[in-house]
Parts: structure tokens; C-alpha cells; sequence
């Protein structure tokens, strides 16, 4: 198990930084062994040219102390955008996210107007299904620059000794 690296509120915002606009960058945590998260993030990314947005694995030390201190429960399947020292998760992320990337207000508009608990069941569906229809990645598979250079903190899920190739 990884253990939390001693953090506060003041370094998260530190190591996450400055947005070229001078605003507080917005830190997104993502499930490191998601191949539709890693999709999600790259897809945030293509629509952030305001550069507001940086990543960690939810499971890297980082991840753990922001979940820790936020309350957001270990076990709870979700995406989490902590913004202005909030933790959003569940479908508010993805919402919370989608307000600040270029060209999503018709999106936004429709998933809007969709009440909270249906988007959430929703957001909680696809959750619990994600690695039966997309699979699983790692960070180290995804040699994407454009990620790579936003990640703030990293993780690697350890590898079974009988998935290892030998010396």
C-alpha cells in the first residue's frame, strides 16, 4: 500500500500552480489503471487552452492526501476535481470540468438539465463498467507528451511477479 505523502492544502496549490490567466490551476484525479480515464484526461487537455488543468492518479501519494483531505470515501469509483479548495466528484466533476473547456456549452446545456441523481447513476453505471468494456492502461503505457506534461504526481500499479518477463 503507498502511504500519503504529507501534504497541505497551501503545497497542493503550490505544486498544482498558477493558470497563465493568474487563477488557482484546477487538479483532476483519475483512476491510474483506467483506459477511459486516460481518455477523459487526454480529451480535457485537447480543450483547456486556458492551461488551467493538471492530473495525478488517485491512487498516487498525492491523490491519497488530497481523498484524505477532502473526505472523499477510499472506496468511492469516481473522478474527483479538486477547484478552489473543493472537491467535486461523481458526475459534478465531469460537469465542473466540461464548464471549462472550449466549445462545451450545448453539452453542458443538455447534461445540465438532467437531474443530479439520474447523472450520477449514470456517472456510477459506466464507473463500474469501465475496465469490462475499455480495458486498463498504465502511465507508463501512455507516452503522451501532452499528458506526461501536466501530470503532477505519478503512480504504477504493481505488476503480478508472474506477468514479469525475465532478465
Amino acid at each position: 500500500e503507498v502511504e500519503a505523502t504529507p501534504v497541505t492544502p497551501a503545497q497542493i496549490d503550490e505544486i498544482v500552480g498558477l493558470a497563465p490567466d493568474g487563477s488557482r490551476r484546477r487538479l483532476v484525479l483519475f483512476d491510474g489503471q483506467c483506459r477511459l480515464c486516460f481518455g477523459a484526461i487526454w480529451y480535457v487537455i485537447e480543450r483547456d487552452s486556458g492551461d488551467k488543468f493538471r492530473f495525478a492518479p488517485v491512487q498516487s501519494p498525492l491523490g491519497l492526501k488530497v481523498r484524505e483531505l477532502n473526505g472523499v470515501e477510499e472506496g468511492l469509483d469516481t473522478m474527483i476535481l479538486l477547484k478552489d479548495g473543493r472537491a467535486h466528484i461523481l458526475s459534478d466533476a465531469a460537469v465542473e470540468i466540461a464548464k471549462e473547456l472550449d466549445g462545451m456549452s450545448q453539452v453542458l446545456q443538455i447534461v445540465g438539465s438532467v437531474p443530479i441523481p439520474l447523472r450520477d447513476w449514470g456517472y456510477k453505471f459506466i464507473a463500474e463498467h469501465r475496465f469490462n468494456i475499455f480495458g486498463t492502461a498504465r502511465t507508463a503505457q501512455r507516452n503522451d507528451a501532452s499528458i506526461n506534461a501536466r501530470l503532477v504526481d505519478t503512480w504504477e500499479p504493481e505488476i503480478p511477479k508472474i506477468f514479469e518477463t525475465p532478465s
